[in-house]
């Protein structure tokens, strides 16, 4: 089971407890109604993933994070993007592993935070750690592949163009 701390200093955090309900047992999920609330759960124990989605202090929300990859470089960090804007750059969070828009559904973050913990898990793997760490450089990934990605999350696509990519 992967442990969750999840982190949001609005009223929206008991929307958000609501709708993660569902993944209760798939996760062991804790909550922090603020930074300081944070810090004193993450001193009791590890966890696996740290979602913040603190919308007052981008500054403090920085800053945990900063001190959790130095604390506990293991912990995935993943930052729902306060506010109504859409830039989910990592250049805003760079101590961010991903960011999610503000406005994400659980089904996209459980879709995350599933992925992030199987990767960690496959990076405990003796034998692929030292396949990866034996890499001089990671492989680019294919044209057809990202083009195939892009028209799929796409509401209005036809099988016209998913074939045209695929010929490719």
């Amino acid at each position: 089971m992967n442990a969750v701390l999840f982190v949001s200093d609005t009223p929206a955090l008991s929307v958000w407890r609501e709708r993660l309900r569902v993944y209760e047992p798939r996760w062991q999920i804790r909550y922090a109604a603020s930074v300081a609330d944070a810090e004193a759960v993450v001193g009791t124990g590890a966890f696996d993933v740290v979602i913040s989605a603190l919308q007052q202090g981008e500054t403090e929300g920085l800053a945990l994070l900063d001190r959790l990859q130095a604390k506990s470089p293991r912990t995935a960090r993943i930052v729902i993007q306060p506010g109504t804007t859409h830039d989910t750059s990592r250049s805003r969070w760079p101590m961010a592993q991903q960011v999610l828009g503000p406005f994400c559904e659980p089904t996209e973050l459980w879709s995350v935070v599933e992925r992030t913990c199987c990767m960690n898990g496959l990076l405990e793997n003796p034998t692929i750690r030292n396949l990866v760490g034996g890499l001089d450089r990671l492989p680019s990934v294919p044209r057809s592949y990202v083009a195939l990605s892009h028209a799929m999350g796409r509401a209005e696509v036809s099988l016209e163009e998913i074939v045209a990519i695929v010929e490719q």
